[in-house]
């Protein structure tokens, strides 16, 4: 069940990714400060979710493997 909750933090994060580099980045040309704070906080959200992640990973090191 970790394993599959880690996949799709992994999957929020990559899907966050691809926002801020197709949508965002795009718009700063034209809405500068907008799409800055969009993609400051994208990136905020990434990193914690990374953090989780890692974690998970930690979780699963300090498991018996048989269950």
């Amino acid at each position: 069940m970790k394993l599959l909750f880690k996949i799709g933090i992994v999957l929020v994060m990559t899907l966050l990714a691809m926002v801020n580099r197709y949508v965002f980045v795009p718009r700063l040309k034209e809405r500068k400060a907008w799409a800055s704070h969009a993609i400051k906080t994208g990136a905020v959200i990434e990193v914690g979710l990374g953090v989780v992640a890692i974690a998970l990973v930690a979780a699963f090191g300090t498991e018996d493997p048989a269950l």
